[in-house]
């Protein structure tokens, strides 16, 4: 199936940690056999938020149990946005096994890790990329995380005051500013960055970003356009055909509980998404937060559509029934993604 294909890659042979020599005592990542980092595509159908997908202005920021004081998503942030895929629907058995596969790789970069830890007597508490959402027990799906939502992405002049993405009327609302429109949204590209306020889902007392701008991720619909982030939502619906290329990461940390020796996140981080095919299923409405200007900003989104010409592109009905269709997706994730 070709070298990107996480499916047909086994570690210790196509990869290895980047620091095999203690690969427990801080960040690691993947290599492969020319000393590169590894880079795999993987492919399936987008699973819904109940199982775990998000993607929103908030992405994984964890705000806290208490909604009317929670913690703030700041200019420094880390927030992510989520995809969980899994199996595509009506698959042929061909295409049941590939996705079996990139579960197996999955598990035994895990694995090999295990190795390791018990020849050093660790007990490590894990958070693994892959999940069990339709069958109690059986491993059926795969978590990628996205880039970072937005960042300070340029250093600024400490004698000039930066213009902030939004104003503030005193208290946890947020709204608009009065830049045109036109203004606030530059030309979809990769490389740009954009006004957070531009999301439809972003407002109230959650967000607390001043400077932070969002940052154009490279992922592309079925006609390779850029998807812009206000747009996420609607293109990357459950039930949406893609194949990624990501970069594996393993976070070290010391464990809250003092039953392990210390914690392992093992992620897998996208570099570039592409859609195959666009939902069969009707959309789940997003749900937007109540704050006084949101009448406002829907009025505003949708102005931008138009003004960006923004297509609505029919729904196509997917099927994946016959082996021509395994083999278009096959190719799709032998292509090496620059």
């Amino acid at each position: 199936m070709g070298p990107c294909a996480f499916a047909y890659m086994d570690i210790n042979k196509d990869f290895f940690p980047s620091d095999a020599s203690s690969p427990w005592s801080h960040d690691y990542s993947f290599q492969d056999n020319e000393g590169a980092e590894l880079s795999a595509n993987i492919f399936g159908e987008i699973a819904g938020p109940l199982s775990g997908t998000l993607l929103s202005a908030m992405g994984n920021h964890y705000s806290g149990p208490n909604q009317r004081k929670p913690y703030q998503l700041t200019d420094h942030s880390k927030a992510r946005n989520v995809i969980v895929v899994t199996c595509p629907s009506n698959a042929s058995s061909q295409l049941q096994d590939l996705f079996h596969n990139q579960i197996c790789m999955a598990v035994a970069i895990r694995d090999a890790d295990c190795k390791n830890e018990q020849h050093s007597q660790l007990v490590v508490e894990t958070k693994e990329f892959i999940r069990s959402i339709n069958t109690v027990g059986k491993l059926d799906a795969l978590v990628l995380s996205s880039g970072l939502i937005a960042s300070l992405y340029k250093k600024r002049n400490i004698n000039v005051e930066p213009e902030p993405n939004v104003t503030s009327s005193g208290s946890s609302s947020t709204k608009l500013t009065d830049q045109p429109l036109q203004q606030k949204a530059a030309t979809v590209q990769l490389g740009a960055h954009y006004d957070p306020t531009l999301l439809k889902d972003y407002g109230g007392p959650v967000f607390a970003q001043k400077y932070a701008k969002l940052l154009q991720q490279d992922w592309t619909d079925e006609q390779r356009n850029l998807i812009p982030p206000w747009d996420y939502y609607e293109k990357l619906q459950l039930g949406t055909l893609i194949v990624a290329n990501v970069n594996f990461k393993v976070f070290v940390s010391n464990s809250c509980t003092r039953s392990y020796s210390m914690r392992k996140m093992y992620t897998a981080v996208i570099n570039s998404l592409k859609v195959l095919a666009p939902s069969y299923l009707e959309g789940v409405p997003l749900s937007l937060p109540c704050v006084p200007s949101q009448k406002l900003k829907c009025a505003a989104i949708s102005a931008l559509d138009d003004l960006c010409g923004s297509a609505q592109s029919s729904s196509l009905e997917k099927k994946v029934e016959n082996e021509n269709s395994g083999d278009s997706i096959m190719s799709d994730c032998e292509e090496q993604v620059p």
